[in-house]
């Protein structure tokens, strides 16, 4: 009964935050002009005439067009989104979609046309039902209203319009990944020891998974709290972004004492499991967005390279700054004695892998496509000298210098990616000799 409690609680919860997520803008601001509303109208009616009625007469009508127009943009704007995101689904990524509601200027422009009409209707409400009073104050608002939340309007539609083109979505996925990998870079360079004393001293106790669903994130943090608490160690078994289902194993816990149910669902809280994973702590998934992107634009139904390319442009970037610092398969944190262990198998090799496997096989017949390939490997072989690294480097290399020889090119398109491949391979065994070694982390 109360492992049933607990799912009903988070599914709950989460309910709330994804509604939030989407609605949260518009909705306060709603409340915040309808409560201006209620607040005019009792100012008002505690003072009967103490304004000359210069617009009275002309008050219901202006206030019934207004709240007319304002909900008329309120659906054409819905309307938008829903035709960007069926766009975004169809031309980038299904998985993409899932931000446009979310940007904070679209839910901005939706709540001004959304409380706009709100205060209005209210309004006008007071006015039939208090017809003697004075609603030349109230009017004056819904007039300055509507104008603002028609700048809104047409700037969100603006914003909207720059959210769709095709650099903008690589850009803003570029950026979250960039962050994402900077987040695990920062990690990565915590104080990290030996194994802890208190893992081999206790069997683990494992916690599993309440529901299933993809790991979005962790809370490290609290983690830690509630580890230095009880002074044990915590190890999450389950990297990001990897799907869990019911009853598997998300948590070993090594202490001696018996763990109490709130105890658990502590822990439980920690984890963010959803339907999609996120980029916010897997940067492997927004290079997977950005593959998907490129794989979409390289099909027959939309065939344009260029995209394709721009992606691989990004890719090399955040290959590039994961390079810096990304070895460690998991990081522990140490605080007096209270332990995290990590689970975080993104490596810099399985970025790489990511970013050219499904490229590589895929795009093989591309020519733009395979030469911008070659010069990403040739851009990453120059910044490290770890030796897996270089390994799997060469081994895409080589699958892909394959498949250029068999797409059987003209030997006169054949003059660059051949030059790239010698440069390549160039690079990668001086990079192993021992005095080529000036990598940025390697």
């Amino acid at each position: 009964m109360r492992h049933r409690l607990h799912n009903a609680w988070f599914h709950l919860r989460r309910w709330c935050r994804a509604w939030t997520a989407l609605i949260g803008i518009p909705l306060a601001i709603n409340a915040g002009l309808v409560t201006i509303a209620l607040v005019v109208q009792a100012a008002v009616a505690g003072h009967a005439g103490w304004l000359p009625l210069q617009i009275q007469a002309e008050a219901e009508p202006v206030l019934a067009t207004i709240a007319s127009i304002m909900a008329t943009a309120t659906a054409l704007l819905y309307s938008a989104l829903l035709v960007v995101q069926q766009l975004t689904t169809s031309q980038f990524s299904p998985r993409l979609v899932s931000g446009i509601p979310r940007d904070p200027w679209v839910q901005t422009g939706a709540g001004l046309t959304l409380g706009t009409t709100a205060y209005s209707l209210f309004t006008l409400a007071a006015l039939r039902t208090h017809a003697a009073v004075d609603q030349t104050v109230g009017v004056a608002i819904a007039m300055v209203l509507a104008a603002v939340a028609f700048l809104a309007f047409i700037l969100t539609l603006l914003h909207i319009s720059q959210m769709i083109q095709v650099n903008n979505v690589i850009h803003r996925v570029a950026c979250e990944t960039a962050e994402a990998i900077g987040a695990r870079m920062h990690a990565a360079r915590r104080p990290a020891a030996t194994d802890p004393q208190v893992v081999t001293e206790h069997a683990p106790q494992r916690i599993r998974a309440s529901h299933s669903g993809y790991l979005q994130t962790v809370d490290y943090d609290e983690l830690l709290a509630l580890a230095l608490g009880e002074g044990i160690a915590i190890q999450v078994t389950q990297p990001i972004g990897e799907f869990v289902t019911r009853d598997v194993t998300v948590f070993e816990v090594y202490t001696a004492a018996n763990l109490a149910p709130r105890f658990v669902d502590k822990l439980r809280d920690t984890l963010a499991i959803g339907t999609t994973p996120t980029v916010e702590q897997d940067p492997e998934y927004g290079m997977r967005l950005l593959v998907d992107i490129a794989l979409r634009a390289i099909s027959p139904a939309i065939n344009d390279p260029s995209t394709a390319v721009t992606c691989l442009d990004h890719m090399e970037d955040l290959l590039l700054l994961a390079a810096e610092h990304f070895d460690e398969d998991e990081v522990e944190r140490q605080h007096e004695g209270a332990w995290v262990i990590k689970h975080c198998p993104t490596t810099f090799t399985r970025l790489l892998d990511r970013a050219c496997r499904q490229l590589r096989h895929y795009g093989a017949r591309d020519y733009a496509v395979q030469i911008r390939l070659q010069r990403l490997l040739l851009e990453v072989a120059e910044h490290t000298d770890a030796p897996d690294r270089l390994d799997a480097i060469e081994g895409h290399a080589v699958g892909l210098w394959a498949a250029i020889e068999r797409c059987g090119w003209p030997d006169h398109d054949l003059v660059v990616p051949r030059e790239r491949q010698a440069r390549l391979t160039a690079a990668i065994a001086r990079r192993r000799a021992p005095d080529g070694r000036r990598a940025i982390g390697g």
